[in-house]
């Protein structure tokens, strides 16, 4: 079954307070909480806009997958992209437990992986 986990895909990011950051973005607050419980089917493209820019991410990245067993999706199928695997959430608690030359090779790694994503930017043709 197809859904959105806005509330996994902002604790990886690392967002403090969801409901409040996506009332800031112009969700209602009945959306906003319907939202983070899972149990919003539908949200505007104006808010999937907000959402995504302000995440630095696409549409696909709010939405998973999940097999409930009466919908079996066979291996080709393209929302098979759409199953996640679920990334540890307290990533801010890894990040304590490394060593300080850890977090310079994690702080060089990121850097590495935003130059990359430029680079990959500025060559891609403008419509």
């Amino acid at each position: 079954m197809l859904h959105y986990n806005l509330r996994y895909l902002l604790e990886i990011k690392g967002i403090a307070n969801p409901y409040n950051f996506l009332i800031k973005l112009g969700l209602t607050p009945n959306v906003a909480t319907r939202s983070l419980n899972g149990k919003v089917t539908q949200l505007k493209l104006n808010h999937l806009s907000s959402i995504c820019r302000a995440l630095h991410c696409t549409p696909n990245d709010l939405m998973e997958w999940e097999d409930d067993g009466q919908e079996p999706l066979p291996d080709n199928h393209p929302l098979q992209a759409l199953v996640r695997e679920q990334l540890p959430l307290n990533i801010r608690g890894q990040l304590r437990e490394l060593s300080f030359d850890q977090l310079k090779e994690v702080r060089s790694l990121i850097t590495r992986l935003k130059e990359s994503e430029n680079n990959q930017n500025n060559r891609e043709p403008k419509s």
